[in-house]
């Protein structure tokens, strides 16, 4: 990993915007486009800044609060920039991220003090980089200072080393495009309050999986207008239940896609013995299969806490729960001072009667991926930190069992 290049991972569709773009319209093409940041331009498109979801969302808040006018990706960008060149070494840009505690930097042109933006390189990029060409196991400590032969000084900005652009850009080095790209594909089981939304985004965000929820594709479908969605529509109108080998054709054309090629994280489906089958089928037909199951388990009386407690804020969507983060002040956001109120599925009786349903549907489909040894139950009632790693280390073992080199 020590001698791959910044050029080799790096993402070359360059999405910009500039300063005076209204974040609205950031919101947008961040959504069109599948990414979680944009780099900021001046008028002769040299990079300023970068602006990025979690920008978005503080933007959110302060609207809500302030009851502001109108931003511009200017008002929330960031103006400290971390860059790198096309070839500068992986190894040096995973420093780079470590000691900055940040997930992305822009590629800029050698030599260039205006920091003219080639792309961007995330940490998502580069791991899945890695897990279609590298066993997980064989990736070395690069966060451990003590095999680092990189600057201490911290940042790649002004101090970045600087090297000679390479000429044309590559996608791939020439060995990955006669090779068959490895993937992996897992499973995210858990009951209603297991916390599977916030482990799927650290997985995502971890090992480069695509996390494929089918609520989300139902969704985007719909909105689209496409021809499943339309079809998907047609039955729920009529009050019927899709049928599995709709959704299963929804799933398949969504994995078909580029970025699905190193594999995915499934949630949402399949939710029955019947759809897993089905969709084992499908996946052999195309020369994939399932890897790994993880099932996130959690106590009933935890999960009716987690669910029965839950509090939204009215205003700005704050999450509270009573029993365990409770807010400051009685019924009162702690975000943004709104109403807190409680949905009406999230009320005792309805939050057991889903559960009920859930383990009805799911157990089977348990038992079905325990017979095949690819389950792994991972105790939800910890930390989410700690779940998160046994999660990471379950897919480590899974990519690589022992006795494979």
């Amino acid at each position: 990993m020590n001698e791959r290049r910044v050029k080799e991972v790096m993402h070359r569709e360059l999405l910009t915007c500039m300063r005076k773009t209204p974040i609205d319209e950031v919101a947008r093409r961040m959504m069109d486009n599948s990414v979680h940041a944009l780099i900021v331009v001046d008028d002769d498109g040299y990079a300023i800044g970068i602006v990025s979801q979690t920008d978005l969302l503080l933007a959110h808040r302060r609207l809500v609060e302030e009851s502001a006018t109108p931003l511009t990706a200017g008002d929330i960008m960031t103006p400290t920039l971390i860059t790198c060149t096309p070839d500068t070494t992986i190894f040096e840009v995973v420093t780079a991220m470590t000691r900055n505690h940040i997930h992305r930097l822009v590629v800029v042109k050698p030599r260039d003090p205006r920091r003219y933006p080639l792309g961007l390189i995330s940490m998502t990029d580069i791991i899945r980089h890695l897990i279609t060409d590298t066993p997980f196991r064989s990736i070395p400590a690069i966060s451990d200072p003590s095999t680092s032969d990189a600057s201490a000084q911290g940042g790649y900005g002004r101090d970045a080393p600087v090297h000679d652009d390479a000429g044309p850009a590559t996608t791939r080095p020439g060995k990955r495009q006669s090779q068959e790209v490895k993937t992996m594909d897992v499973i995210l089981l858990g009951p209603p309050g297991a916390g599977k939304g916030t482990q799927a985004l650290t997985i995502e965000q971890q090992t480069g999986l695509i996390h494929v929820a089918s609520g989300d594709l139902f969704r985007a479908a719909l909105r689209q207008g496409t021809e499943l969605g339309m079809l998907a529509k047609s039955y729920m109108d009529r009050g019927e239940l899709v049928p599995d080998e709709v959704v299963i054709r929804m799933i398949l054309e969504r994995i078909s896609q580029r970025d699905c090629a190193a594999g995915v994280l499934f949630d949402g489906f399949p939710r029955t013995k019947d759809q897993a089958c089905a969709l084992d089928q499908a996946l052999v037909a195309r020369g994939r299969q399932i890897d790994c199951v993880l099932f996130l388990s959690v106590p009933n009386d935890v999960l009716l806490r987690r669910i029965a407690g839950r509090q939204t804020c009215r205003v700005c969507g704050a999450i509270h729960n009573a029993y365990y983060f409770p807010s400051k002040r009685l019924g009162l956001c702690d975000t943004c001072g709104g109403r807190l109120y409680q949905r009406s599925d999230d009320s005792l009786e309805t939050a057991q009667h889903r559960l009920e349903v859930y383990y009805a549907q799911t157990m089977p489909l348990i038992e079905h991926y325990r017979a095949q040894g690819k389950l792994v139950e991972i105790d939800g009632r910890r930390e989410m930190a700690l779940v998160a790693e046994t999660m990471i280390n379950a897919l480590t073992s899974a990519m690589n069992p022992v006795g494979v080199g």
